[in-house]
């Protein structure tokens, strides 16, 4: 549960009077006796409270003993006015009346001692509770293990308060036993959060006006995903993750290009150095996870929040709590990946289509055999029946159809390729944390573990992270803040990717019946390659298991952060606050490959000429470094005060920050691990002397920056900022701010270089009107808008020319200097415009409770390529001149369903909606065949968006037809321009949203998430069929891959074969590479490649792309405390959690539309299977 922030709640940001007053508290020096005046006179100096009473009301009273200490102030008021007759009532201006009470209440009966733990609903025990007596000033708050005790009358009425929870009470009349009295607090689920944290303030939600969004520590500890991320998917209004990028959009996209695109994260007060990397943070450190929306919320950031801010507060310890222990602990397994998921070809089907290639001429099987490229079985067989083997091997027809017959029968190798190079994933997490305090300190430390086996066998991630936070109070007026985090990472890269499987012939295989490598000749032609082995001593064969079991590819990652923070009072409500954060990080990425991986051997092989190895024989080392490091220097001043009915925020500060980056790499051949040397070998020369295989062909990929390289990055920023908040009468509220952003990569003209931010925003607490005060079924009424600027930068831009060196040819290595990017001193900041308007409301009691919201963002001066005079000397440039729209609305809903003592139902929903549209846009190529490829801009569509020929069907020969701009239906080979083309919306969902709910019985509850996107189109993506003509063994050989050797998908199987085809399928013909005969025209595999593009292209393959998906369903059991009371557990919890379980979609092709290509459709949200258990001790 939310134990520390809903401490801060209690103690500083109440949400009345008396609610924050129960939990005041003012320190007491040394222990002595004092006088009621003077204990007045000491409440009065350390809080905002004031007394009124008559001035001798006391004069004759007792004095009262004082112990050293921190004490509540609800305490001393019970002190001073005990055996009295006298109460006290809070007004709204924080004055405390002390009046005379009502004589016939007789505060003299009979006393009672009750005591009992209070925990949450997951068995936690709650500190800091008030236990008050209902009508007096008797009340206590309960201790670290949520223990409370109270004397009070045997006829009091026990009232249960505690920030972010249902008050509980008690009568203890009807009480059979006055001790173990145990109170379970609900959470107040339906109430908006009580505080918002900006990263610079925390901030009562009642006194902003921005859009915010806050997940506590129980929504984020339910769902034990490994990233944060993951446990937020679906649950925050607002924010969603990319289906085809996996990024997390906030609103929107604000800008074009990709890698500028990144959510602002800020842990602990600084932005994170390494914004992509989110395993740099343990998600079980987390206290709060607050997202910004709009301007007034994120302005304050300044230039890099335009795509929305994610800060992140982390644990800390309390005061004067003893210590406690934490422990977590998960094990999840995943079902193994089912490459049938990738909807390839059978078997049967693959011999069937390259039957068809062969018939058609696709194949010259006299070129295959006099050539020197690898040929698979089906080809090989061929040309062994046609007698054209090199080596005289002929085989006759009935040899010929044993082994078709024989390749038809095996078992795709798909199945080989899941039992030797695919497994189930599983990862193991554990947390262990301290925390606690004394009376000047407190401290929370943490260790966790997590151990990581994806899908692919020889891939592993190990992940060691560390936190420790300490907070020192030299004196009452000085707090001193120190944190250091440091995460290790060790992995190992050693599997074989899903995708290889695409450049397997479906009846290749990798281990025969006697458990041995099935070895095949994929760089050259049986013949070729044997000739070779002979001369060079050493095979030149390939499998890919025994791949996978030599290489040898190893990371390390270190990256540490350390904080420092003093926060000064200099007076009553008035803090300065200088800090500093500095970061690094170091990677090594080590790639070893050695003489025992086959496609390292056969590299070394091929440079074996006259009797000498070109290339030193050993192992090839590849050694790359990553360092980075930057740190952050701030001074804030803060002040925090009221007056009557006037609150009043100010708060700003300087900030100075600097991020360095610098990258390296190194390789060397012949490289013996064991020994750690290397054969010396003059880099240079190897690319001067233009090293050539063995049949004189250059190795264009050896050159000098494969083997030493450096380069490094360094952008520093200043800013200055401002915020101010005003609240009149808690009713009326302006906040605003202004920041001033200065950064070194707009060049010297501070009309570019100075970038101002702003945001104003108002609010108007409705339900405070006296109108609406008698109105008992409405809780909270909040209306609030703002409006504000703010801003992104692209770090790749530059105001200044760029250049890189070369060397021209391969067969001179000249070095030149190329310049890839012009001048632009007129280089300045993205900006983005937003607009909210919001409506905050609870009703019931707080049973129902919600927020509805408006936004539209703007955003000018966007980063963009923009065609230029070819006679200056390029032919683009990236300039500032695009425009973005986001507009949208959000509804987020809360309900207590059903509030019994021993079973609850809540519901959270979020409905959402976005409308991205590009206003302005001037791109240099904008032909159909661009836009329809997905990647093209274009003015009034979507950032990211899919154009797409119309399909219309197959004509009677089996060609594409698709419709033009008029409805007419032409045939595929007409010229189309861009307004043919169907704009059928966004690749990412317009309307998207997530549910929760959650039953709970005793100590048992069932929570179910799930989560919908819609108003998205998705590409199936079937590639084409001449992809799969091709003949090699191109296993691992990129360059191969690339001329058609890919498996192709299942829907080429129902291609048009024959005339009628056309009324059964939607799917076209392979065309004739050369006369068709039944036509009598001249046709080309490469004309068919142009079909199959246009094809793949086409509202027959982009379709609509909604879904609903069920993402996690959990079963969790809190042990009562009458068992963990007999044990050293103060608490213990058990979770079941299946993920991924259902998934309903609205293609016909039954494929997860957020997932981007086929590969990924067999490995991504498999279903997993999680045990948890959490202890406190």
């Amino acid at each position: 549960m939310r134990i520390f922030i809903f401490l801060l709640c209690a103690t500083v940001f109440g949400l009345n009077p008396n609610s924050s007053f129960s939990q005041e508290k003012v320190i007491i020096n040394q222990s002595q006796s004092v006088s009621v005046d003077e204990m007045f006179n000491i409440i009065q100096q350390q809080t905002n409270y004031h007394f009124i009473f008559p001035k001798k009301l006391f004069k004759n009273s007792p004095t009262i003993q004082l112990e050293q200490g921190e004490v509540l102030v609800i305490s001393l008021l019970g002190k001073a006015l005990q055996d009295s007759n006298l109460e006290f009532e809070i007004d709204e201006n924080n004055t405390i009346l002390i009046k005379k009470i009502d004589h016939n209440y007789d505060r003299r009966q009979q006393k009672v001692k009750v005591s009992g733990t209070i925990r949450d609903e997951s068995g936690m025990p709650l500190p800091g509770v008030t236990v008050m007596e209902k009508g007096t000033v008797n009340g206590v708050a309960t201790d670290f293990n949520g223990v409370y005790s109270i004397s009070v009358s045997d006829n009091a009425i026990l009232e249960y308060t505690f920030v972010g929870f249902v008050k509980e009470t008690r009568d203890v009349k009807e009480l059979t036993y006055y001790s173990g009295v145990d109170i379970t607090l609900k959470e107040n689920v339906n109430a908006l959060q009580e505080v918002v944290v900006t990263g610079y303030q925390t901030l009562s939600k009642e006194r902003a006006t921005g859009s915010f969004e806050t997940v506590g520590v129980e929504q984020l500890q339910q769902r034990p995903a490994a990233t944060f991320v993951e446990r937020i998917v679906g649950q925050v209004p607002g924010v969603s993750v990319s289906p085809w990028s996996g990024k997390i959009e906030i609103r929107g996209r604000s800008t074009v290009f990709n890698g500028y695109d990144d959510v602002l994260i800020i842990v602990d007060g600084f932005p994170l150095t390494q914004q992509d990397d989110y395993n740099s943070i343990n998600p079980e450190d987390i206290e709060t996870l607050t997202v910004l929306k709009d301007a007034a919320a994120a302005s304050v950031w300044g230039a890099k929040a335009s795509n929305g801010v994610i800060v992140i507060t982390t644990k800390t310890g309390s005061k004067n709590k003893k210590l406690s222990v934490d422990y977590s602990s998960f094990v999840e397994f995943q079902e193994k990946v089912d490459l049938g998921d990738m909807r390839l070809m059978s078997v049967a089907e693959e011999i069937d289509i390259e039957e068809e290639f062969l018939e058609k001429n696709w194949v010259d099987l006299n070129s295959l055999a006099n050539g020197t490229s690898s040929i698979n079985d089906f080809y090989l067989a061929n040309i062994y029946r046609n007698g054209l083997a090199p080596d005289g091997n002929t085989w006759s027809q009935d040899t010929y159809d044993n082994y078709i017959n024989e390749l038809s029968s095996r078992e795709d190798v798909t199945k080989q390729f899941e039992k030797y190079l695919l497994r189930n994933a599983f990862r193991e997490t554990h947390n262990i944390s301290l925390q606690g305090g004394g009376e000047k300190n407190t401290f929370y430390a943490s260790l966790g573990y997590t151990n990581y086996k994806s899908h692919l066998i020889g891939d592993k991630d190990d992940r060691l992270s560390f936190n420790l936070r300490n907070t020192f109070d030299f004196t009452d007026k000085i707090k001193f803040t120190t944190g250091v985090t440091a995460v290790q990472r060790n992995e190992k890269n050693n599997g074989i990717s899903v995708d290889a499987a695409d450049q397997l012939q479906a009846y290749d295989q990798l281990i025969d019946e006697n458990g041995q490598y099935v070895q095949k000749y994929v760089n050259w032609t049986p013949w070729l390659s044997r000739e070779r082995e002979a001369i060079v001593g050493s095979p030149h064969t390939f499998n890919l298991v025994e791949e996978q079991r030599n290489q040898d590819n190893s990371q390390q990652f270190l990256d540490v952060r350390a904080d420092f923070r003093v926060d000064v009072e200099l007076f009553n409500g008035l803090t300065v606050s200088p800090s500093f954060r500095y970061e690094r990080g170091a990677g090594d990425i080590d790639n070893f490959r050695n003489m025992n991986l086959p496609s390292h051997r056969n590299f070394i092989n091929d440079y074996f000429v006259n009797g000498n190895y070109q290339i030193p024989v050993g192992s090839d080392y590849e050694q790359r470094k990553e360092h980075y490091k930057g740190w952050t220097m701030r001074n804030t001043f803060n002040y925090d005060n009221s007056f009557g009915k006037h609150d009043i925020t100010l708060f700003g500060g300087i900030e100075y920050n600097r991020r360095f980056s610098e990258n390296s790499l190194n390789r060397h051949f012949g490289y013996n691990k064991q020994a750690t040397l290397y054969i010396a070998y003059d880099e240079l020369g190897l690319f001067n002397r233009s090293l050539r295989d063995f049949q004189g062909v250059p190795d264009y990929n050896l050159y000098q920056g494969i083997f030493q390289d450096v380069n490094n990055v360094d952008n520093r920023f200043v800013s200055w900022f401002g915020n101010l908040g005003y609240t009149f009468n808690d009713k009326y509220i302006l906040n605003a701010s202004y920041r001033v952003d200065q950064a070194n990569i707009f060049g010297s003209d501070p009309d570019f270089r100075y970038k101002p931010l702003w945001s104003v925003g108002l609010g108007w607490n409705m339900v405070k009107e006296d109108f609406l005060a008698s109105t008992d079924w409405l809780n909270r009424l909040t209306l609030r808008g703002t409006y504000g600027l703010s801003g992104n930068s692209l770090g790749a831009a530059s105001p200044y020319a760029s250049a890189f060196s070369r060397t021209n040819t391969y067969k001179y290595s000249y070095f030149f200097s190329r310049f890839s990017i012009p001048a632009n001193p007129n280089l300045k900041w993205e900006e983005t415009v937003t607009t909210n308007a919001a409506i905050d409301f609870a009703l019931f009691n707080n049973r129902l409770s919600g927020t509805f919201e408006y936004y539209k963002k703007a955003s000018s001066d966007v980063y963009s390529r923009r065609p230029l005079d070819p006679t200056v000397g390029f032919t683009d440039a990236t300039v500032n001149y695009a425009e973005i729209d986001n507009e949208g609305l959000e509804l987020q809903l809360n309900a207590r369903v059903i509030d019994k003592e021993d079973f609850s139902w809540d519901i959270r929903a979020n409905f959402n909606k976005n409308k991205n549209v590009v206003r302005e846009f001037q791109g240099s190529t904008q032909t159909a065949d661009y836009l329809s490829a997905g990647v093209g801009i274009l003015a009034g569509a979507a950032v990211n968006n899919y154009y797409a020929y119309n399909y219309a069907g197959l004509d009677e020969n089996g060609e594409l037809l698709i419709y033009d701009q008029n409805g007419d239906s032409q045939h595929w080979s007409t010229e189309f321009v861009k307004e043919d083309l169907v704009y059928l919306g966004s690749k990412t969902p317009q309307h998207y949203g997530g549910l929760s709910t959650t039953f709970r019985y005793k100590g048992f509850d069932l929570t179910a998430n799930l989560n919908y996107g819609a108003d998205f189109y998705f590409r199936y993506r079937p590639n084409y069929a001449s992809s799969g003509y091709g003949t090699y063994n191109s296993i691992l050989n990129t360059a191969q891959r690339n001329f058609g050797n890919l498996r192709l998908d299942k829907m080429w199987a129902d291609r048009w074969r024959e005339p009628g085809d056309e009324a059964t399928t939607g799917v076209p013909r392979l065309f004739w590479n050369g006369v068709n005969p039944y036509t009598g025209l001249v046709e080309s595999r490469f004309t068919g490649s142009s079909q199959d593009r246009k094809f793949s292209q086409s509202t027959f393959n982009t379709v609509k792309g909604d879904y609903i998906r069920v993402q996690d369903i959990i079963l969790g059991y809190n042990c009562p405390s009458s068992l963990t009371d007999r044990t050293f557990f103060n608490s213990l919890r058990f979770t079941f959690q299946v993920t991924n379980p259902f998934l309903w979609v609205e293609n016909d092709f039954g494929v997860d539309p957020t997932v981007y290509d086929r590969e990924s459709r067999a490995t991504s949200n498999l279903t997993r299977f999680t045990l948890g258990l959490r202890a406190n001790f």
